[in-house]
């Protein structure tokens, strides 16, 4: 090749030849692959060299969910109900985004902070959107699933995140206690910068009303500050049966945040 010459070189590789299969891709959609090419000439050796970038793609229309670009969380699903979606077209057709779906829930107040629905080839879009309907807490899990107008889809699974330094309670264990023929007094902590608001407890995966609970100073809990909640064991008990000394009760405590916290506490 001349000087300044410009050139396409196809590399095919051969799946079925045993001598190919080092070169092997993995056959990822959006897998990024290192290209170096080197070139010599005569006896001078090599004289140029240069090293680049490329991500596979599908044959055919098709979209994907990333997640994360280098370490850094591009998705996200909120336990606050909002969420941010980064869409890419990793196809070779153009698409044009349509809906997106949170466990079978649409999503409403989308907003595109980076580009817009219709995606040519390898552009990307980054999406924020509210999710009404539903409470999440930290520790579900979330199916989205964004849909196209040429009916290509794709769907990813979220663990719902909580920003644990703004939002975040503590099941304080000495101020929590359980007597069998008395109350459960459970101490919730607010850990975080910003206000939470109590939304309901779980004792034993049963679920009770936080209205069931008496506080000492209300459902919202400042930050650094604590509430002290009380039940009577015997309401605890009509929901599932008879508690003895020596068990064990599983407390969760949620806020409508999403922020919880998980305690084990033996009944005296």
């Amino acid at each position: 090749m001349n000087s300044n010459k410009e050139d396409i070189i196809i590399i095919e590789i051969d799946i079925n030849d045993p001598a190919d299969k080092k070169y092997k891709l993995s056959g990822e959609i959006n897998e990024e692959i290192l290209i170096c090419i080197t070139g010599g000439f005569g006896e001078l050796g090599t004289v140029a060299s240069d090293i680049g970038y490329i991500h596979t793609i599908k044959d055919g229309a098709n979209i994907k969910i990333i997640k994360e670009v280098q370490d850094i969380k591009s998705s996200i699903i909120y336990a606050n109900e909002t969420g941010k979606v980064l869409i890419k077209n990793t196809g070779d057709e153009p698409i044009t985004l349509n809906e997106i779906y949170v466990n079978n829930t649409l999503v409403s107040n989308m907003e595109y902070k980076y580009g817009d629905s219709s995606l040519a080839m390898q552009e990307c879009a980054i999406i924020t959107f509210d999710i009404p309907g539903l409470t999440i807490n930290k520790s579900d899990e979330c199916l989205v699933r964004v849909t196209t107008t040429s009916m290509v889809e794709t769907i990813e699974t979220f663990n719902a995140f909580v920003d644990s330094a703004y939002y975040d309670i503590n099941i304080n264990d000495a101020g929590t206690s359980a007597f069998d023929s008395g109350i459960l007094t459970i101490l919730v902590k607010n850990d975080g910068v910003f206000n939470v608001t109590l939304d309901s407890v779980y004792i034993n995966n049963t679920y009770f009303s936080i209205n069931a609970f008496s506080s000492d100073n209300g459902y919202e809990i400042a930050g650094g500050d604590s509430v002290e909640l009380t039940i009577s064991i015997a309401i605890i008990e009509s929901k599932f049966g008879i508690i003895n000394v020596d068990d064990i009760l599983e407390i969760l405590v949620r806020t409508l945040e999403g922020a919880e916290d998980i305690h084990e506490e033996t009944v005296k």
